[in-house]
C-alpha cells in the first residue's frame, strides 16, 4: 500500500520542451515543469535526429547522452522545488514520440531513416534509472510505454488514456507539434495517424517565430484601417510570435483580405504595413520600436507558405481517418485539443483558415499536457501494460505515406478557407 509520503513522476519527452510532474495517485496534485530539450541543438524536427545519426553510434550515443542530462536536470529541479527526496519516489513513467523513446534507450533511429520505417523496439520497457543513465534516479522503477508504430509513440497513448474520462460516441485527439499525432475514436475503435506538420505551429521555422513564452504575440486583431493590434504574453513588449498567434493572424490576414485563399500577400493593397525586399513581400505586427528585440516582427510570404504546409498536413490527415470510416466532420462530438500549440488555440480561427474541418457539433476540451496527465494515470495503475494493451488491442494505425486519399485531402488543405 501506498505510504503518505510517497510519489510517482510522469515525464512527456517533446520533440521541443520536457515536461515533468509530481503526484500521489489520489487527489494531490503538483505544478508541472518544463524545460527545452537540449536535442534541439540538433535539429527542429525528428528528422534531422535521424539524419545525423544515420549509420552513426558515436553520434547515437551523443544524442543519448544529451537527452539524459537533460532528464536529469529536469527531475532533479522538480524534486527540489517540493522538497522531495529521490527515496519518495516509487516509480517513474516517461513517454514520447519514437524518436525520443529510442535515444533516451540507446536504440539504433537507423529504421526510421526510410520506407518501409520500422523502429528497433516497439515492447513496454521496465527498467531503472541507473540502467539509462538517469543517475538522478538510480535506483527508481522507470516505465518506459510501448510504442504503437514508427512515428506514433507512447504519448499518443498516454494520450488516448487522458482522454477516456470522456466516452463520445466519436471524438478527435489533437495534438498538434513538430509531429502531430492525430487519433479519432469512433465506437469502439481507434484510428491513430502521425502527421508531418513541422515545426512551424510551435512558433520555429518561421522568421519571427518563438515558443509560447513571456513576450509571444499570442493573438492578433486587425483594425479596419488594417492595422495589426496583439496581445501579448506576461503583457511585455512582444519578442515574436508564437504558434497560436500565427493561426489568429492568418485568420485576420483572410478576414480583411491581406492574402487570398490561395495564401498570397495582395501586393496591389497601399498598406504602411506592407514591405517588399528584394521581391519578397511581408505584413508588419510590431515597428522595431515597439518590440522588445528592436526588430520589426512580421509575417512573410515564405512564412506563410511554411505554415500553409503544415496546415494542409494536418487536414489532409484528419480528413483521411474521417474518410476510413465514412463519417462527415458533422458526426464528431468532442474534440480534445492537447499540446503547448493546442491549448491556446482559437477555434474559430483555426477554422476559418482550414486548419481543421467545421466541427460544428462537438464539445471542446483544452489540455495543455495531455500526455503528461495520461502519463501521470499510468503511473497510478498497477499494471498499466494492461490499460495500454486494451488500447492497443482496438487501434489501427493509417500511415499517410503513399495513401492517395492523403495526397487528394492534402491539397485540398492547402486552401485557407473553412471547410
Amino acid at each position: 500500500m501506498e505510504k503518505k509520503d510517497s510519489y510517482k513522476l510522469a515525464i512527456d519527452v517533446g520533440t521541443s520542451q520536457i515536461s515533468a510532474r509530481l503526484l500521489t495517485c489520489s487527489n494531490d496534485s503538483f505544478s508541472i515543469f518544463s524545460i527545452p530539450n537540449s536535442l534541439l541543438k540538433y535539429g527542429q524536427e525528428i528528422v534531422s535526429l535521424i539524419r545525423c545519426s544515420f549509420n552513426n553510434a558515436e553520434k547515437l550515443r551523443e544524442l543519448t547522452n544529451s537527452l539524459r542530462s537533460t532528464i536529469n536536470l529536469l527531475i532533479q529541479k522538480t524534486l527540489d522545488s517540493h522538497n522531495i527526496s529521490v527515496e519518495q519516489i516509487l516509480r517513474i513513467t516517461v513517454v514520447g514520440n519514437t524518436v525520443m523513446h529510442h535515444v533516451l534507450l540507446g536504440y539504433s533511429l537507423d529504421g526510421l531513416a526510410s520506407f518501409p520505417y520500422h523502429p528497433t523496439e516497439t515492447r513496454s520497457i521496465w527498467t531503472s534509472g541507473s540502467q539509462i543513465g538517469l543517475e538522478t534516479i538510480s535506483d527508481v522503477q522507470v516505465f518506459c510505454p510501448r510504442i504503437m508504430e514508427a512515428f506514433v509513440g507512447s504519448d499518443a497513448i498516454s494520450m488516448i488514456v487522458s482522454s477516456k474520462q470522456n466516452e463520445s460516441k466519436t471524438k478527435l485527439l489533437l495534438d498538434i507539434g513538430t509531429n502531430s499525432e492525430i487519433v479519432l475514436k469512433h465506437e469502439d475503435s481507434y484510428l491513430v495517424t502521425s502527421a508531418p506538420s513541422g515545426p512551424a505551429f510551435e512558433g520555429m521555422s518561421i522568421k519571427c517565430g518563438m515558443a509560447a513564452q513571456p513576450g509571444a504575440i499570442t493573438a492578433v486583431e486587425i483594425d479596419e484601417s488594417y492595422k495589426p493590434n496583439t496581445l501579448v504574453l506576461g503583457r511585455l513588449l512582444p519578442s515574436g510570435i508564437c504558434g497560436s498567434g500565427t493561426i489568429s493572424l492568418l485568420s485576420e490576414m483572410l478576414r480583411t483580405g491581406i492574402i487570398n485563399e490561395n495564401g498570397s500577400i495582395q501586393r496591389n493593397l497601399d498598406l504602411p504595413y506592407l514591405h517588399e525586399h528584394n521581391s519578397i513581400f511581408s505584413y508588419t505586427i510590431v515597428e522595431k520600436d515597439d518590440s522588445a528585440t528592436g526588430e520589426r516582427i512580421y509575417i512573410s510570404q515564405p512564412d506563410i507558405r511554411m505554415l500553409q504546409q503544415s496546415k494542409a498536413a494536418i487536414f489532409g490527415a484528419i480528413m483521411t481517418l474521417f474518410d476510413r470510416v465514412d463519417i462527415s466532420p458533422g458526426d464528431v462530438n468532442h474534440l480534445y485539443l492537447t499540446g503547448s500549440f493546442g491549448a491556446n488555440l482559437d477555434i474559430e480561427s483555426a477554422t476559418s483558415i482550414g486548419l481543421f474541418p467545421n466541427l460544428v457539433q462537438a464539445c471542446h476540451r483544452k489540455v495543455g499536457h495531455g500526455a503528461l496527465e495520461g502519463a501521470g494515470i499510468l503511473s497510478c495503475l498497477q499494471d498499466p501494460d494492461e490499460e495500454i494493451s486494451e488500447i492497443c488491442s482496438r487501434t489501427e494505425y493509417v500511415p499517410l505515406d503513399s495513401n492517395p486519399i492523403f495526397d487528394q485531402y492534402y491539397l485540398q488543405g492547402h486552401r485557407f478557407s473553412e471547410f
